[in-house]
């Protein structure tokens, strides 16, 4: 399955976790804006990812929208989390939110991204450091 971002709608994303996600052999693509307008469910979107990934590496791929940047995530963090991250907290997720690739390529057919190739890739070296080749069947 391959998902638009949920735009920080937590509660959205759960129910579609309920529908589509909860057998572990299915293999997902979200494809970014999981940042939008509600911080908190922006985060707990962020968060969330982050720990179906570690779960299920091989069946979960997590694709960087537009907003899904370094400095939006260490803003949201510092704003409204300060109390609950720590700095050196903050700068990782920050850190991995920049390791998060914005395309997956499925089968050498299909190019999946939230909003196509990022103005600041000039090369198609630069292009393939950051595009994920999801094992999906």
């Amino acid at each position: 399955f391959i998902f638009p971002g949920v735009q920080s709608f937590f509660s959205d994303l759960l129910n579609l976790e309920k529908l589509f996600w909860r057998p572990t052999t299915t293999n997902i693509i979200i494809s970014g804006n999981i940042v939008g307008p509600d911080a908190l469910g922006s985060i707990l979107s962020f968060v969330y990812f982050l720990c179906l990934k570690i779960l299920r590496p091989d069946r979960f791929t997590l694709l960087k929208g537009r907003y899904e940047t370094p400095t939006m995530l260490h803003r949201l963090f510092k704003q409204y989390f300060s109390d609950a991250f720590d700095s050196d907290s903050i700068k990782l997720l920050t850190t991995i939110c920049d390791e998060i690739p914005f395309a997956a390529i499925i089968e050498d057919q299909i190019f999946v991204s939230s909003g196509g190739i990022p103005r600041s890739m000039k090369s198609l070296e630069s292009i393939k450091k950051h595009v994920s080749v999801p094992g999906l069947r």
